[in-house]
């Protein structure tokens, strides 16, 4: 037995043989040794298997297997029974072992006066079943012939077959119910009539039920009637019976009679539990003729000595719990009338049972889940289990039939005849206690060679190398001739273990015929072969083998699939097929040569035609690409190139809203289009204002004043820097930054070189081929811009609170990417609502919190809040609003975050009175960060607010409104307070250039 382990820590390995009757063999290995010899073994049946051992207490077990030593060549074997058996039933099943290679195998059946029967198998039947017998001594045996005439017999075996029981005997005496104080009683009965006598039983026991035999007395003369008690009975009721048995198993038996011995103790009429039991928790179970105190113990001990009192005694019914453990359980019981002793039994009852509460396991070790050839399959069945009883089985889901019926613990038998196709089979199995298992197999029957479905040539062929071809319809081993022999007579095989088959020759110049025949990997094997017949004509070519490619578009889209289709002609000009045609496509990405397809092998079509399907990914190189076919036709190295290009291609849905897609012809990456603003509805929409619809938006404020330390529409870096700041510098180029305004056109020193030929046309195969041998020896891979985001941000939530449609209306990301040309821009309508304690009107203030997912479910801090881990601190954006109202607004955000894909989560927020509540948190995009970002910045663009309508001013929040006072008096007051007006804003204006001149060399986003 040799096995192999694959196990870094090995412990130990433990091998295990069986015969069927118990364990032969147990060697156990700890030096790595995996193998072993069993010698010295009789011939009869064995199972081996091994187990495994590692270091941390894990185990693997090989299967159970079976082999049979003999050194005979024809030999009876199980379940045909044993020489000189009784047995009741009307059938004699009969199965041999057959080593040798047999012509034929006859079965014989003889009784004492003639032969019954004589059957011969020649399809390799090797069983039978004689049924319908009648009572009588039968014999048989089996012989095998081989192909030489020589015979071989088994041994002559002897069943009896009986299914009469024994006359049925009477009890005499001691008459029944009989008081009486002698406790060794003589025992009669009438004797029976039975040609196959074994023995009468007569039991003893202290219940009718007689489930724990307290006696028993073996009677083997048929003739003595009588049997004389040796010591004594214990004082109480004893029931008696007796039962005649004959060889085969026939019983009959009286009816049982009593016999009260007298005594002082309390008797006892029923006691349990007995047999076998299933249950863990069963009670001690005693029934006494008069109220009485019981105990038990596990050893016999005197009532006093005894270690336990039932649990539920004093009355006549006795219970305590048992406490059994698997296995076998006695307990020893005797009762008197009080704790105390008196009037105590003189001897002890015994309660014994077998508890049993596992499960049988079952091994079928055939058939397999698998395919087999065998029309009528045997079934092998081993049962482990303490207390084996009975076996049954279907299959195909038909009526059970019993295979064993008590003490089984192995069952083999064959099923069927079975059809080819799929089946089952299920064996069922219960021990003594009831405890049950079953196990399934499922398996095909093939017993159809294969067919085959194509095969070639049949057309006139130029060159006298052919590749004959077949296809069937299974995995076969095909064989070929040119004589019509069979599979085993042809020597010639064809290559391929598959479908697929094929194998060169050199034909003849002429008319050419083959025989094809081919075996299915279970054997089965065509008996009528395919024939191919073709003409041979061989020309002297002047030309030389050539590839032309063909298929090829000129503009593709990132994510197409390009197509390249390749025909191979010989020097005639005749397709051919090569000993390889292999494919490369290559293209420049602006820094190396990339290689798409390295040497790629073409799928075959048919003779001389080739096809190979390139995948282009969604982010291709927007570039030239060059095809290259290499193939060896008629022997000679060749090859033909060719190109196409790959254009940007606009793909929905990829969660980038590209040049040419809108909120209109796809929402999925540009979000949903804001509903078009309605003049009049008393609400200020987006693309409202004080302007184009001053009933919503209220009167256009006057117009804007430099210097007033606000940067209000019409007003900008170059024509008010001091309200707006001064502009930043142009991109300077040879900075080491591709700023705003540069491109790889106007400074490859900061952005790179643009890569050659994209959005160009092919200029021809040579400039190709020319390109790309120029740039052979840099090729490395390239880097993908986007990433696949993969989880989800229910990691940060186990769930998010549904946004309130009533606050956050016509929600829309405008851009979903983040660069140093770009940021990602959200849209809002906001209605605020009204709390409790403030009116329609009131300012309140509402923030965002806006957290950023990686494709890992992490979520990206924004800020550092102390040292307290883990932490997630969101970016916010913050402003006002009046209750009731309904304003547009637009956020900017600038997350800190690397290069990458990542879910955005959003909150909603207002606050009444220093508590935010929230009205709504979830994810609403999928962003693609493209270049890292490392100081965040959130942009509030809520400058409509100015333009919104105000239905009522409130003193304490707007100021006091004026009237009833004269333009002059109001003038005289507003001269001086605009001069101190005048006078703060020059003082902040300094403070703001000085501030600004400071950080002018800054970027905004490391200020």
């Amino acid at each position: 037995m040799n096995v192999s382990v694959t196990e870094l820590h090995e412990e130990n390995i433990t091998f295990y043989l069986y015969n069927n009757v118990s364990l032969v063999n147990e060697t156990t290995y700890t030096d790595g040794t995996h193998h072993i010899n069993f010698t010295n073994l009789e011939y009869r049946e064995y199972w081996f298997k091994a187990v495994v051992y590692d270091e941390a207490g894990n185990t693997n077990s090989t299967v159970l297997r079976k082999q049979t030593l003999s050194n005979v060549s024809i030999y009876l074997i199980p379940p045909t029974e044993e020489n000189n058996t009784y047995w009741s039933r009307d059938w004699i099943y009969v199965k041999v072992a057959v080593p040798i290679s047999e012509v034929n195998v006859t079965f014989h059946l003889y009784n004492e006066t003639s032969s019954l029967n004589e059957t011969t198998y020649t399809n390799a039947t090797y069983s039978i079943n004689y049924i319908g017998l009648g009572d009588d001594r039968y014999w048989f045996n089996v012989s095998a012939c081989d192909s030489g005439g020589s015979c071989y017999f088994t041994e002559t075996r002897e069943q009896i077959l009986d299914t009469t029981p024994p006359t049925e005997p009477t009890l005499l005496k001691p008459p029944d119910g009989i008081i009486a104080y002698e406790m060794s009683p003589l025992l009669n009965w009438t004797t029976v009539t039975e040609n196959n006598f074994v023995n009468y039983l007569v039991e003893v026991d202290n219940s009718w039920s007689f489930d724990s035999v307290n006696y028993m007395y073996n009677i083997t003369d048929i003739n003595v009637s009588h049997h004389q008690v040796v010591g004594t009975w214990g004082r109480g009721i004893w029931f008696w019976r007796v039962t005649a048995y004959d060889l085969a198993g026939n019983y009959n038996r009286t009816d049982y009679f009593t016999y009260n011995v007298m005594g002082t103790g309390p008797s006892i009429n029923y006691s349990g539990p007995s047999g076998y039991v299933d249950d863990s928790t069963v009670n001690l179970s005693v029934v006494t003729g008069r109220n009485a105190t019981c105990k038990y113990d596990y050893i016999d001990r005197e009532f006093l000595n005894m270690g336990y009192v039932f649990a539920d005694t004093g009355g006549v019914n006795q219970y305590t719990p048992s406490n059994a453990s698997e296995g076998l359980n006695q307990y020893y019981v005797r009762c008197a009338d009080d704790i105390n002793g008196t009037n105590t039994m003189e001897y002890s009852i015994t309660i014994s049972f077998i508890l049993d509460t596992q499960n049988p396991t079952i091994t079928i070790n055939s058939p397999q889940n698998t395919t087999i050839k065998e029309s009528m399959p045997e079934l092998d069945v081993f049962v482990v289990d303490a207390n084996p009883s009975s076996i049954w089985y279907s299959y195909d889901n038909s009526s059970n039939i019993i295979g064993c019926s008590s003490g089984c613990a192995w069952l083999t038998t064959n099923i069927g005849p079975l059809t080819d196709g799929a089946h089952n089979v299920t064996v069922y199995v219960n021990d003594s206690a009831s405890n049950n298992g079953w196990e399934s197999r499922y398996f095909r029957v093939d017993t159809s060679p294969p067919a085959i479905v194509a095969a070639g040539p049949t057309t006139g062929q130029s060159s006298s190398e052919v590749t004959i071809h077949a296809l069937t319809d299974e995995p076969s081993v095909c064989r070929y001739n040119e004589s019509n022999i069979t599979y085993n007579l042809m020597s010639s095989s064809m290559t391929g273990t598959g479908i697929m088959h094929e194998k060169m020759v050199n034909a003849v110049t002429g008319a050419n015929t083959f025989y094809i025949l081919c075996q299915d990997t279970l054997g089965n094997t065509m008996t009528n072969p395919t024939q191919i017949s073709f003409n041979v004509t061989v020309t002297v070519g002047g030309g030389a083998p050539s590839i032309n490619i063909g298929g090829v578009e000129e503009d593709y889209e990132q994510g197409s699939t390009v197509t390249v289709f390749a025909s191979i002609l010989d020097v005639n000009g005749y397709p051919v097929d090569p000993g390889y045609c292999n494919v490369t496509i290559r293209h420049w990405n602006g820094t190396d040569l990339v290689e798409d397809v390295a040497n790629t092998a073409m799928n075959w079509i048919e003779t001389g035609n080739y096809y190979f399907n390139y995948q282009t990914l969604a982010n291709a190189d927007c570039a030239s690409y060059g095809i290259t076919v290499e193939a060896n036709p008629s022997g000679v190295d060749t090859q033909a190139v060719s190109g196409f290009h790959i254009i940007e291609g606009i793909i929905c849905g990829n969660a980038v809203c590209q040049t040419g897609e809108n909120c209109e012809n796809c929402p999925a990456d540009c979000g949903t289009c804001l509903t078009d603003p309605v003049c009049g509805d008393a609400s200020c929409d987006a693309g409202e204002n004080c302007e184009n619809c001053p009933s919503d938006c209220g009167a256009c404020m006057s117009s804007s004043l430099c210097g007033d330390a606000s940067c209000d529409s019409g007003e900008n870096c170059e024509n008010c820097p001091s309200d707006c700041g001064a502009c930043m510098s142009s991109s300077l180029c040879g900075d080491a930054d591709c700023g705003l305004g540069e491109t790889c056109e106007n400074c490859p020193e900061d952005c790179g070189a643009c890569p050659s030929g994209v959005r160009s046309r092919v200029q021809g195969l040579d400039e190709i081929r020319e390109s790309l041998a120029s740039v052979e020896n840099r090729t490395s891979s390239i880097e993908n811009r986007t990433y696949e985001i993969k989880a989800l941000a229910q990691k940060i939530w186990d769930n998010f609170k549904k946004t309130n449609s009533s606050v956050i209306q016509n929600e829309k990301i405008t851009s979903y990417k983040l660069s140093k040309k770009s940021s990602i821009n959200i849209q809002y309508n906001i209605t605020v609502p009204v709390k409790e304690g403030y009116s329609v009107g009131d300012y309140l203030p509402v923030r965002w919190k806006f957290w950023f997912v990686d494709g890992e479910g992490k979520c990206i801090d924004q800020g550092v809040v102390g040292d307290i881990k883990p932490q997630c601190t969101p970016l916010i954006a913050e402003t006002i609003g009046q209750a009731n109202d309904t304003f547009p607004i637009e956020i900017k955000i600038r997350p800190s975050l690397n290069k990458g894909n990542y879910s955005l989560v959003r909150e909603f927020e207002v606050d009444p009175e220093q508590v935010w509540i929230s009205y709504g948190r979830g994810v609403i995009a999928k962003v693609a960060v493209m270049e890292d970002n490392p100081h965040p910045q959130v942009e509030v663009d809520n400058k409509n607010l100015k333009t919104q309508r105000i239905p009522e001013q409130k003193p304490g929040i707007i100021g006091r409104l004026i009237g009833g006072i004269g333009f002059g008096n109001i003038l005289a007051g507003i001269v001086p307070l605009l001069f101190l007006v005048l006078i703060t804003l020059i003082i902040i204006v300094y403070n703001m250039s000085m501030t600004k001149k400071e950080e002018k060399e800054k970027r905004w986003y490391e200020k």
